[in-house]
């Protein structure tokens, strides 16, 4: 018969892996937001400031609070099986996003809670008591024990209910670095919880500041914009669960403002930004990927495709406790159904990013025409040999020069720089000029113009020299 022994971990190696295990700083204030949403909030303070010239971060929220019962619950490690039926507003999981989103950044982390018609509670994980006794110790605190002069303390005993989360002995980052992380959790809070911000499908609006400044909500898909494309919503179903696909694209640099096409390439870019959104339970936990479906290119930077799941989808999608990161996956099941929305986002996206002129026209001859190889169903830009102006410069032409010509024009098709002419599209649309719609070139086509027609050669050959893509201008001028 098979021994047994119990062999319980090792405290002190278990917090230096809790603490490690895969927060930034933006993803772990996240995870504490959602215990406050979970608590049914609809006002949330956060704040990142210096004390004792050390940074110091708090939450505090109007939510229902905690009894002391329920706080010491709550700091366990662990709390909740993550098997269990959940509301369908619960944010959390595992019941470790409080102390793990905490420990990644502090060592010591204080909880206060106030349940309607109860006194404020306190409780206060230290890591290094923790370490050296080698011992879950929590510390039960009273009001001598804890600042109850301090603005988030004072302002928490005159609320009904709420509770108060606040990180001391910061140990990731600087005093000095307490602008750039205010920001970084502004943006970060701004997007994930956009639906909570603007109250969209939800009961509650929820108010959230950082450092006294209240965040508005970012939609990535930019859903409000007029100009935005927003296809017909889907349903997949996975186990018999509802998936929702909502995709979108959003709009080029060349039909918005400045200020918005800023807004929608998120702080991390155009390229890294396009790929799937996903919600769950109404809250953001992973965007900007393709899973392996579809491989980044410049041309689908303007396609993000929002998913919505609820919560007891977790296992299925692979989620994490930090909610976000890599592992998040969707079900295999599902995944030819992504590709065939991506393929058909792609071809609408194409006509999105448009070009200056129509290669199609049938008024004017445009100097490049599109192909198609019916072999391999391959497209390509070429150079349009009825061009007049081909036409002319070939016909004048030596047979040795027209064979270093024809092989100049040759390699300008073959090295078309498309990759790079779609990245400035996208990136830098309003700095590209290329000088199609000015008129510096006046004078030289009045001269040739006047040329053509000293040659003897019949007006109407001449008007439909004029009529090609870049001299059409000169000719209207001079019938006017």
């Amino acid at each position: 018969m098979a021994k047994e022994i119990i062999v319980n971990p090792e405290v002190t190696n278990l917090v230096h892996g809790l603490k490690e295990i895969g927060y930034t700083l933006d993803t772990a204030v996240a995870d504490i937001v959602d215990n406050s949403i979970t608590a049914g909030s609809t006002k949330i303070e956060i704040g990142l400031i210096p004390v004792n010239e050390l940074p110091e971060l708090y939450i505090l929220d109007n939510g229902s609070g905690m009894s002391s019962d329920e706080l010491v619950e709550a700091m366990r490690i662990a709390t909740k099986n993550p098997n269990e039926k959940r509301e369908s507003s619960d944010l959390g999981r595992y019941g470790l996003g409080l102390k793990t989103a905490s420990f990644s950044q502090s060592n010591l982390v204080l909880v206060l809670s106030k349940k309607v018609n109860n006194e404020v509670v306190v409780a206060q994980w230290d890591l290094h008591k923790i370490t050296k006794l080698n011992e879950w110790r929590l510390d039960i605190l009273s009001d001598q024990e804890i600042d109850i002069n301090s603005y988030y303390f004072k302002k928490l005993r005159s609320m009904n209910s709420g509770t108060l989360v606040v990180w001391n002995d910061i140990y990731r980052f600087e005093i000095t670095e307490i602008p750039v992380n205010v920001d970084l959790i502004s943006k970060h809070l701004s997007m994930v919880f956009n639906r909570f911000l603007s109250g969209k499908n939800l009961k509650n609006k929820v108010v959230m500041t950082v450092n006294n400044i209240q965040l508005d909500a970012f939609d990535p898909l930019d859903k409000l914009n007029p100009v935005t494309t927003i296809e017909q919503k889907s349903k997949l179903k996975n186990k018999g669960k509802d998936i929702l696909i909502q995709p979108c694209i959003l709009p080029s640099g060349k039909i918005t403002d400045e200020k918005t096409f800023s807004r929608n390439a998120t702080p991390y870019g155009y390229k890294e930004s396009q790929g799937f959104y996903l919600y769950r339970s109404n809250r953001l936990i992973t965007w900007g990927t393709w899973w392996g479906i579809f491989k980044r290119h410049d041309n689908l930077n303007l396609i993000r495709i929002e998913i919505d799941i609820d919560n007891d989808q977790d296992k299925d999608w692979s989620v994490s406790v930090t909610k976000s990161g890599f592992s998040v996956k969707p079900p295999q099941g599902i995944r030819n159904d992504l590709r065939a929305i991506v393929y058909s986002m792609a071809k609408i996206g194409k006509g999105v990013l448009g070009g200056r002129k129509k290669l199609t026209s049938k008024t004017i001859t445009p100097y490049w025409e599109l192909y198609k190889n019916n072999a391999t169903s391959k497209l390509s830009f070429k150079l349009n040999k009825e061009h007049p102006l081909y036409q002319e410069l070939v016909n004048n032409l030596e047979p040795e020069q027209l064979t270093l010509v024809s092989l100049f024009f040759k390699e300008i098709e073959k090295f078309l720089p498309i990759d790079e002419i779609n990245r400035k599209v996208i990136h830098e649309p309003k700095n590209i000029d290329q000088g199609a719609d000015k008129l510096d070139d006046k004078d030289l086509l009045m001269k040739l113009y006047e040329q053509l027609k000293a040659s003897g050669r019949p007006t109407e050959h001449i008007e439909n020299f004029f009529k090609a893509e870049g001299f059409a201008h000169i000719l209207k001028e001079i019938n006017d």
